[in-house]
């Protein structure tokens, strides 16, 4: 996986993390900070690490409302479940593909609450190098032989209702943008990739590969651009994806989304045939959607090498024979982690966590809001995706057409007084004393239930618009 320019005029100097070309598709890849390497003729990236890994995968993914694992790996902990996934909130699983693979992986819970980052490699390969798509699948997958065993089922699932939405492939791929706009729908507000870009990297242009909202370098920034709360993972020095994958499971647990970086398997996505190929921390972005276990979830959470974790990959993937991404991959904690070399391995799954190098993630955990007054709000749209698509290279916005948001507010009091505001740009968007700042609002609704706790309307606004929701009681400042 190269850029279609020459890397030398870009080592990293600012510690950001890039990704890199694959002739009209992007993949992310990982942070750096100064050795150099080349990429191959095939376009692999390719590091000097020698990481192995004593574990073969097989895998499978599931994105229907009730699923059966049946992968047939040697972990006998990882195999044998049969779990139902619901979305909550009357909010339906809007997949009803079956196909079949398996992974396995874990979390860990206790961040602090202030994050310090420090790049760890820099890079710079060779010009010009054109590579496969990354959309399309173009290698079958093969799966590894081993025995089906029987496990304890799992009995509590914990299914965060976060819709799959579809990334823009231009520029780099805008993975980390999406898995943000997805956890901001999840609290109300809407952003078009283009600006999610724009918020995290201010001022540079979109087809510089520093412009990218990436985790472990100007995700916790972003978050605050946009007004919402976050937590983030911070990287061990003695890497162990056990703590990291309890972690998640906590955040999660809490009905938080999460968002993580993984491993690509870059032979089944481009052909590469270098065990290195990739990045060695993470190549995609994805959000972290749900986790099932056969134990309650503690506080913190711990780690079960059985647990399932599923996720949303933004439709980067589409399996040999199929005409439309799955989107949602649940895979066993134990299996899904692997060296980079695993990760690459024909047989192996499509995703992989990095199991010897640092993991990245954060937690969104709400709106800003120093009051503690605003009431759940929750956004959908008509559509999953931004079309048209950004232009490869390019730096203009694309233009947009029209979305309809249905905007649900929870956790209402029949016969209280309530407003909802809707801001038409971040700068709008007040963090505290909402109705004393009802000036700054695009729109004021007023409202009052009789019944139940929850109040539902809809508006529809331009793709490229910019729409964030707070819902107060009218009593308030």
């Amino acid at each position: 996986m190269c850029l279609q320019h020459d890397w030398q005029s870009h080592l990293n100097q600012t510690n950001y993390r890039y990704r890199t070309h694959l002739g009209g598709v992007r993949a992310c890849v990982g942070r750096f900070s100064s050795v150099p390497h080349e990429c191959s003729v095939d376009c692999p990236d390719l590091h000097a690490d020698t990481y192995r890994h004593p574990h073969a995968y097989d895998y499978r993914h599931v994105h229907q409302d009730t699923i059966t694992d049946s992968d047939t790996d040697v972990h006998p902990n990882a195999d044998g479940h049969t779990f139902t996934y619901p979305y909550p909130d009357s909010v339906p699983d809007p997949h009803s593909d079956t196909n079949s693979d398996a992974y396995g992986y874990t979390h860990s819970d206790t961040p602090p609450p202030t994050v310090t980052r420090t790049a760890t490699r820099t890079v710079t390969t060779s010009p010009t190098r054109s590579c496969t798509p990354i959309r399309t699948a173009t290698k079958t997958q093969t799966p590894v032989s081993g025995q089906t065993a029987t496990a304890t089922p799992l009995t509590v699932t914990v299914s965060n209702s976060i819709p799959a939405r579809v990334q823009w492939n231009a520029n780099y791929g805008y993975c980390g943008e999406v898995s943000f706009i997805q956890a901001g729908m999840y609290y109300g507000q809407y952003i078009s990739q283009y600006d999610a870009r724009a918020l995290a990297s201010p001022g540079v242009a979109q087809n510089l590969e520093s412009s990218q909202l990436l985790i472990g370098v100007n995700d916790v920034a972003t978050a605050t651009r946009m007004h919402l709360t976050a937590t983030a993972w911070t990287p061990q020095q003695s890497p162990d994806p056990a703590p990291f994958l309890a972690w998640v499971k906590g955040n999660v647990a809490r009905g938080y989304p999460v968002v993580i970086g993984l491993y690509t398997n870059n032979y089944k996505f481009d052909g590469a045939t270098s065990p290195n190929a990739g990045n060695s921390e993470y190549d995609h972005i994805v959000t972290v959607t749900g986790i099932q276990s056969r134990s309650a979830v503690s506080n913190p959470a711990t780690y079960l090498a059985a647990d399932v974790i599923t996720i949303e990959d933004h439709g980067i993937w589409t399996d040999p024979g199929s005409t439309a991404p799955p989107f949602f991959f649940s895979f066993p904690a134990e299996t899904l982690q692997a060296t980079r070399q695993q990760a690459n391995a024909p047989a192996g799954p499509v995703y992989s966590l990095a199991s010897d190098t640092p993991n990245y993630g954060i937690a969104i955990t709400g709106v800003l809001d120093t009051d503690r007054v605003t009431l759940p709000v929750r956004l959908t749209s008509s559509a999953s995706s931004e079309s048209p698509d950004m232009a490869d290279n390019a730096t203009a916005r694309p233009a947009s057409k029209p979305v309809t948001l249905t905007v649900t507010v929870s956790n209402l009091t029949p016969g209280v007084a309530y407003n909802l505001y809707r801001y038409a740009s971040m700068a709008a968007v007040p963090d505290a004393r909402f109705n004393a700042s009802a000036a700054q609002a695009a729109q004021k609704t007023a409202f009052t239930i009789t019944s139940g706790t929850t109040y539902t309307t809809s508006v529809t606004i331009a793709s490229s618009d910019v729409a964030v929701f707070r819902a107060v009681p009218a009593s308030t400042s």
